[in-house]
C-alpha cells in the first residue's frame, strides 16, 4: 500500500460512523467520507442524508453542511426541492441534546420539482447553518433533516396527474454530529451585524439634529421599507418611552440620525453584538447637495436576541467641514419572553 493510500485510510478510519440500532437512527460525524456516509431510512424509494467536510468548527465560522437525495428504486422518481430547509422547522438542530435557538426571520420560499433516476444521488446545495441557528456556544451539535411533505395550495391539486393534494415527501436524513469549539484564545468573537444593517432616507423639509434610537417588533409579512416607515415609527414614540420587544417576534433596531442632504453618503463602519452589548458606528460623507432628508439606520436582528436587557452604543461621525465632530448615544432596551398569539 502506498504512503498516500495509507494516509487516506488512516484519515477515513479516524472519522467514526455510528449506526444506532435503537429506532434505526443513523448517526454520522461530520468529516466522514461522502462515499461512506450513512443515509437515513428509505421511504418510497428515496433516502436523504446530511454531510459535512469536517466534524469540528470554531465559534464564528460559517458552518456548512450539504443535503443529498438518493433514488434506491428501479424507476425514475420525482420530488419537490425542500426550499423550506432554512426555515425554523426545516432542520432539527440541537446542542448537547437541547433545541438550538433559531435566529433568522420568516421566509417565503418556492421549490421546483426534480426528477431523479434509479441509483442517482443529487445534491440540494450547501446550508449555512450558523446563519439561521445560534451556534455561538461551544458544544456538541446534532443536525437532522426531518421527514417533510409539502402541501399544495388549494386549487392546484387538480393539476397533478394523480389528483392528490400533497407533493412527494422526502424521508428523514441521518443525524449529523458536529462539534463547535472556542478559538485558541478562548474568546467568543463578536457577531458581525453589518450584513443586517441598512440606511434609509426619509423625506424631511426641516433640518433636525435629533439623534434617537428605538427597538421594536415588526411583522414578517410587512417588513420596514423606506425612510417614511421609520419616520412614522419615531413620530409615534416618545424619546424615552419604554417599548415591549418580544423574543418570538422579529426585532428591529432603528437609529434616527441627524439631518442630511439627498446626495450625502452613509456607511456602516462596524456593527457587532457581543453578549448583551450592541455597538454601531456610522460614517457620513457630506456632499452638500440635494433635498433635505432624514436618514435612518435599520439593523434587522430578527430573532437573534434571547430575553434580557441589552445596551446599545451608537456612534455617528461626519466627514467634512460641516460635521467634524462625533456624536454618540447610548440606550438600553429589554427583550421580553414570548408573547405568542
Amino acid at each position: 500500500m502506498s504512503v498516500s493510500a495509507k494516509r487516506q485510510w488512516v484519515y477515513w478510519a479516524a472519522s467514526i460512523l455510528v449506526v444506532a440500532t435503537a429506532g434505526a437512527v443513523l448517526v454520522l460525524r461530520g468529516g466522514t467520507s461522502p462515499a461512506q456516509a450513512a443515509w437515513g431510512e428509505a421511504k418510497d424509494g428515496l433516502r436523504t442524508r446530511l454531510v459535512a467536510n469536517r466534524a469540528t468548527w470554531t465559534v464564528g465560522e460559517r458552518v456548512i453542511i450539504r443535503l443529498e437525495v438518493r433514488n434506491d428504486s428501479t424507476q425514475t422518481l420525482s420530488y419537490d426541492e425542500p426550499q423550506q430547509v432554512i426555515c425554523e422547522e426545516g432542520l432539527m438542530v440541537r446542542r448537547d441534546g437541547k433545541p438550538v435557538r433559531y435566529i433568522a426571520g420568516a421566509f417565503q420560499t418556492a421549490g421546483t420539482s426534480r426528477h431523479i433516476r434509479p441509483g442517482e444521488t443529487q445534491s440540494l446545495g450547501d446550508i449555512f447553518v450558523a446563519e439561521f441557528w445560534d451556534l455561538r456556544a461551544p458544544g456538541r451539535y446534532t443536525v437532522q433533516f426531518p421527514e417533510t411533505s409539502l402541501h399544495m395550495p388549494e386549487g392546484l391539486a387538480e393539476s397533478r396527474e394523480d389528483g392528490k393534494g400533497s407533493r412527494p415527501a422526502l424521508p428523514a436524513s441521518n443525524v449529523l454530529e458536529l462539534e463547535v469549539k472556542l478559538p485558541l484564545d478562548g474568546r467568543v468573537p463578536p457577531l458581525d451585524l453589518r450584513s443586517r444593517a441598512q440606511v434609509h432616507l426619509g423625506r424631511n423639509p426641516w433640518p433636525l439634529s435629533e439623534f434617537r434610537c428605538l427597538a421594536l417588533n415588526y411583522e414578517a409579512d410587512m417588513p420596514p421599507t423606506g425612510g417614511d416607515w421609520f419616520a412614522g415609527a419615531f413620530a409615534t414614540t416618545l424619546p424615552d418611552e419604554p417599548r415591549s420587544v418580544y423574543e418570538d417576534r422579529l426585532v428591529l433596531l432603528a437609529v434616527q440620525m441627524p439631518f442630511c442632504r439627498a446626495d450625502d453618503r452613509f456607511g456602516v463602519a462596524y456593527a457587532s453584538l457581543k453578549g448583551s452589548t450592541i455597538r454601531l458606528s456610522i460614517k457620513a460623507t457630506w456632499a452638500k447637495g440635494g433635498e433635505s432628508r432624514l436618514p435612518y439606520l435599520a439593523v434587522h436582528l430578527d430573532r437573534l436576541l434571547a430575553p434580557g436587557t441589552y445596551a446599545c452604543q451608537v456612534q455617528f461621525q461626519g466627514d467634512g467641514a460641516e460635521a467634524a465632530r462625533t456624536q454618540t448615544r447610548d440606550f438600553a432596551f429589554t427583550v421580553s419572553p414570548k408573547r405568542g398569539g
